[in-house]
């Protein structure tokens, strides 16, 4: 069938063998996906499936281009809870009595009713659509901030926020679960349970404690990588190196290996082949940024590709 005339459509992915590609509707009750077959000129919709965009792009291809992963509005979610007017009394903040230095941010949550939205809007369910088959649920409904197939197609990466919420930061400094799922929705490897992160220090190159940035080796079927600050994340701390790069590769019984111990703060990574990555550095306070080849396949040094100064908006290094 054809694209329905005059609607809107965002959201367009390619499948990785270039057959296919998916489309988000803004459909008259909810985002829709669709998916044309680029050869035969046809498009159909996935019935059954609301896809929620609120944490990003909603839909991945899965690796061999048999289907998607979505992050779908989950079944019977119902209508936005709506403000209570019945005043429950006063608004009251107290401090726990340690040192909290914050930034100041805009747009935060204010009260429970903020809260319960945020609930509401933010909550996904991950499905599972071959593209020969009906869709199916992967595991529990969650807060969802970030979602990523393996490039082996075996495991799914999540990030996914938890209560206490906070009114004093914003929803990346929430409570943050990072696991690792098979294709059932079991749990195989948890990576992280992180706490509320709203005591990091407010100079730039401060991080919180604890992995960030975790991500797959694109050059490897299923191999986590992740940042870890050896200084506590608090520059103030001096130390002889400040971040440690590391890796684990599936089933995820062996201890990470260290790719690289760096001096400044991790600013990102382009993965090559086993032999060949490229991991950035950089520190804010003394606009430089060092560049490292390293080898993978045999890590724990890496050998200085490029060192130079930046202007101040080029780079920021990862909270």
């Amino acid at each position: 069938m054809p694209l329905p005339a005059g609607a809107r459509f965002t959201g367009a992915r390619f499948s990785p063998d270039g057959r296919h590609v998916a489309l988000v509707m803004d459909g008259p009750a909810a985002l829709e996906l669709w998916v044309v077959d680029v050869q035969a000129a046809r498009a159909r919709k996935l019935n059954g499936v609301a896809v929620n965009m609120t944490q990003g792009a909603g839909y991945q291809w899965l690796p061999d281009s048999s289907g998607l992963l979505i992050e779908a509005v989950p079944a019977g979610r119902g209508p936005a809870p709506a403000a209570d007017p019945t005043p429950r009394g006063p608004t009251i903040e107290e401090t726990t009595g340690r040192v909290a230095p914050a930034r100041t941010y805009q747009d935060l949550l204010q009260d429970a009713h903020d809260e319960a939205l945020f609930d509401h809007y933010f909550t996904s369910q991950l499905t599972l659509a071959p593209l020969g088959g009906d869709p199916r649920p992967i595991g529990a409904p969650g807060v969802h901030a970030d979602v990523a197939v393996s490039p082996d197609g075996r495991y799914i990466l999540t990030e996914t926020l938890k209560r206490p919420y906070s009114y004093a930061v914003p929803a990346g400094l929430f409570p943050t679960e990072i696991a690792v799922l098979d294709m059932t929705g079991r749990e195989v490897r948890r990576v992280a349970d992180l706490p509320l992160r709203d005591d990091v220090p407010t100079a730039f190159d401060a991080v919180a404690p604890g992995p960030r940035s975790v991500q797959w080796r694109a050059d490897a079927p299923a191999t986590l990588a992740w940042v870890e600050a050896l200084d506590g994340g608090d520059i103030r701390t001096e130390a002889e190196f400040r971040d440690r790069v590391l890796m684990q590769a599936a089933p995820f019984d062996a201890p990470p290996a260290t790719l690289i111990d760096l001096k400044e703060r991790y600013a990102g990574i382009d993965w090559g082949r086993d032999d060949l990555a490229i991991v950035n550095s950089a520190w804010f306070n003394t606009r430089h940024e060092t560049r490292f080849v390293v080898d993978p396949s045999n890590p724990g040094q890496g050998r200085v590709l490029l060192e130079r100064n930046y202007p101040a908006t080029t780079i920021r290094a990862s909270r």
